[in-house]
């Protein structure tokens, strides 16, 4: 069973999680570095397609991506839901985190070290998130991020892959788990990362960005991709093509 709150200690960050594979055999679970030199490729991105004024990030982990912002003139925050992530964040970021649980939908938010934070602010992103948020979470989790911008979002999710046409096709490899219920043992594998709400990107999330009223900014969204092709390392990173990464507007 995922809980938010437990799942990411320090055990998460640091490789010592286990979890067994479908033939029942345990196996350990390297967690996501809390700092990761390809964010350069992104924050370079991001610097020339978002305007420049106040920046959450939600789920920021250690804050290395939004330090790096930071260095391209974004004022950001950011908000995490792991003491551990938050402790060992990077200098840049000490006292603009927030430790909440969305989720619950914190009211306000203050850094480590008293700072308040904006009450709205200019952008807000979300990367390797919303699939961590069970789905019976998801509208009033989401509804707390579009109460936070402005006008800009962006969000890269992890999603299920295609089979056939990403249109059309129903994607056999689509998995959500329920909250409060034990994990089946054949998605041990992937739930131990804490990914809890993985689907497709054009027959979910699409969708679910429009019933929001968000408007897709697909110029954006191509512009993106655009400069990824031309950077080898990062265009053969997983997870940030165009079937994970979106520029959002509100109307």
């Amino acid at each position: 069973e995922i809980k938010y709150k437990d799942h990411y200690n320090d055990e998460y960050f640091t490789g010592k999680k286990t979890y067994k594979d479908g033939e029942g055999v345990t196996r350990t679970y390297h967690g996501p570095s809390l700092t990761w030199g390809g964010f350069n490729y992104i924050a370079n991105s991001l610097a020339s397609l978002l305007p420049k004024g106040t920046l959450l990030d939600v789920g920021s982990s250690a804050g290395d991506l939004a330090a790096r912002l930071m260095k391209k003139g974004f004022d950001c925050y950011g908000v995490e839901i792991s003491e551990y992530a938050i402790k060992n964040c990077v200098p840049e970021m000490k006292g603009r985190i927030a430790l909440a649980d969305i989720t619950e939908t914190p009211v306000q938010l203050q850094g480590s070290e008293g700072l308040t934070f904006p009450e709205q602010f200019d952008t807000v992103i979300a990367c390797d998130l919303l699939e961590h948020v069970f789905e019976i979470d998801l509208d009033k989790t989401f509804d707390w991020m579009l109460s936070k911008t402005r006008q800009n979002l962006f969000f890269c999710v992890a999603t299920s892959q295609p089979v056939g046409s990403c249109f059309r096709e129903p994607n056999k490899y689509e998995f959500v788990h329920k909250k409060g219920e034990p994990v089946p043992l054949e998605w041990e594998a992937t739930a131990v990362s804490g990914h809890v709400n993985v689907r497709g990107y054009y027959n979910f999330w699409v969708p679910f960005f429009k019933k929001k009223g968000l408007i897709i900014d697909w110029m954006s969204t191509y512009a993106f991709q655009a400069r990824r092709e031309l950077i080898p390392a990062w265009k053969n990173t997983a997870g940030w093509s165009m079937l994970n990464t979106v520029f959002l507007n509100k109307e």
